[in-house]
């Protein structure tokens, strides 16, 4: 009796460890743990992320037999896991990329289960622990691609039923008028519903690893179609009741109605073609009552405490504040030349940028007050904290209430000194009509992409380089022609001005 006491005593020890780990998982990740709750709560797109817990018990909660004659033997395979989730989430940290943040605690806590449960009994749990993953909110990065497929689609429905359209970027022209696919049309929150349902589905329904991502592969597939289908829907009925029809009121309903009928088609699907029967039996091995638990895994979980709690240690030394003459620098927008004069009665404009640790805006006007070209400096520090992030999803050159998508391109033009300047040019349409040029500088180097441009910081932060800033030029012309003469005109008016910044 006393031995089996004492079994009991370590196997409850490990669960208490493991839930202490959890607990000191949110506790010293608080900020990042309170970042994706904000998002679950206030962005449908991740509302799911709120049932992932339950679902995850759910599914460990039917594990239960298989689990009985298991081990607790700890393993620090998984602790070493954590510590490079424990990594990753200071890089991510430093560089605020929230997305990199957000996967990187939820892949600590997976790996804690790793770390202080074994092997043996993660190969059991390996579902509802894998199926945490989906608490990160994230994979709004594909909407992009998602809005140019549901386009495509959309013109191919009218192809193939005879409806008459043109497309142009995001809009669609058919002769009753036009229908713009905006981001909300890109079915994102779909897309990740999907992914989220095809993986339970795929694994309780197949046996066979290929058989479950072929699954998975179909089932998202099918929800991209359909996305596309149900866009091409408001298309038709505008085509038949000559736009006279307002479906703003229900298209969104119309949406729902169709996911549903599509999850429940493709669960039937799963089922009709499972290769499981009810005679599958759970294989586990068993395990003498005196072997229940094998030696207390110190090992494991000194290695597991030191990944939660070094991550947000390492990166509060990683980060150091800037100078404040430096940072002055950095928003000094240039000065006056003989063309080109500083308008100071009118305010210039400036992109829907946050955060910044100084920000340097001016608009200047040609000598014949013929062309106005508006110049914004916002200066960032590399691995600030808040908002303070200059490449960022909250940062964007025009806040637009149709999220639309702004098509954009590398550009550059060549300098009186032979040197090129090369830049990202967007045009924005809408109540007024803007070309905008921008460009970041990360320490002593010069990007157009936001890839790339984290990157950057990355390595201007293992270089001792702690300053950024993004560089916005704009003109205000109803031609683009015109309007890109404009800026053309005012960069090589200061040519001095951007010749550092050229290559």
């Amino acid at each position: 009796m006393n031995g089996s006491t004492a079994t009991w005593g370590r196997r409850e020890l490990s669960l208490l460890m493991l839930g202490l780990g959890a607990v000191a998982i949110v506790v010293m990740y608080f900020d990042t743990w309170s970042d994706m709750y904000r998002l679950w709560r206030r962005d449908t797109t991740f509302s799911h992320a709120l049932l992932v817990v339950p679902v995850s018990a759910y599914l460990a909660w039917q594990r239960r037999d298989a689990l009985r004659g298991l081990p607790i033997e700890g393993s620090v395979i998984g602790g070493l896991f954590m510590l490079a989730a424990a990594a990753t989430w200071v890089l991510g940290s430093v560089l605020r990329v929230a997305a990199v943040e957000h996967v990187a605690v939820v892949v600590m806590l997976q790996a804690l289960f790793w770390a202080v449960l074994g092997t043996r009994m993660v190969q059991q749990l390996m579902l509802p622990i894998g199926f945490l993953i989906f608490l990160a909110p994230v994979g709004k990065a594909i909407v992009p691609v998602l809005m140019h497929a549901t386009a495509d689609l959309s013109v191919l429905f009218c192809q193939l039923t005879g409806i008459p359209v043109v497309r142009e970027g995001m809009l669609l022209h058919i002769p009753a008028g036009s229908f713009e696919v905006a981001k909300a049309c890109s079915g994102v929150k779909f897309f990740i519903a999907a992914c989220a349902i095809s993986v339970i589905v795929a694994a309780t329904f197949y046996k066979s690893w290929m058989r479950r991502l072929a699954y998975v592969a179909f089932f998202l597939a099918v929800a991209v179609l359909m996305n596309g289908f149900r866009a091409y829907i408001l298309i038709l009925i505008g085509h038949l009741t000559d736009m006279r029809w307002d479906h703003d009121g229900w298209h969104v309903g119309l949406g729902y109605v169709i996911f549903s009928i599509t999850i429940l088609a493709l669960i039937w699907l799963g089922d009709r073609f499972s290769d499981r029967t009810a005679a599958d039996p759970v294989v586990t091995t068993p395990v003498a009552a005196g072997n229940v638990v094998h030696a207390i895994p110190v090992a494991a979980w000194v290695t597991a405490g030191l990944a939660i709690f070094a991550g947000p240690i390492a990166a509060q030394a990683v980060v150091i504040a800037p100078p404040e003459a430096e940072v002055q620098a950095l928003v000094t927008v240039p000065g006056e030349v003989d063309s080109w004069r500083i308008d100071v009665d009118m305010p210039a404009w400036k992109p829907h940028y946050s955060g910044a640790l100084a920000e340097g805006t001016m608009r200047y006007v040609s000598a014949q007050r013929e062309q106005v070209v508006d110049v914004y400096l916002g200066a960032y520090q590399i691995g600030g904290r808040g908002e303070g992030e200059m490449i960022s999803y909250r940062n964007r050159i025009q806040h637009d209430a149709n999220e639309r998508l702004f098509e954009s391109r590398e550009s550059s033009i060549a300098l009186p000194s032979g040197k090129t300047l090369a830049f990202v040019e967007t045009p924005i349409r809408g109540k007024e009509n803007r070309l905008v040029w921008y460009w970041f500088e990360i320490g002593s180097r010069t990007t157009l992409g936001d890839f790339h441009g984290k990157l950057l910081e990355a390595q201007a932060l293992l270089q001792g380089e702690h300053l950024e800033r993004v560089v916005v030029l704009t003109s205000t012309d109803r031609s683009y022609d015109a309007a890109r003469e404009n800026l053309e005109s005012f960069v090589i008016a200061q040519a001095e001005y951007f010749e550092v910044l050229a290559r």
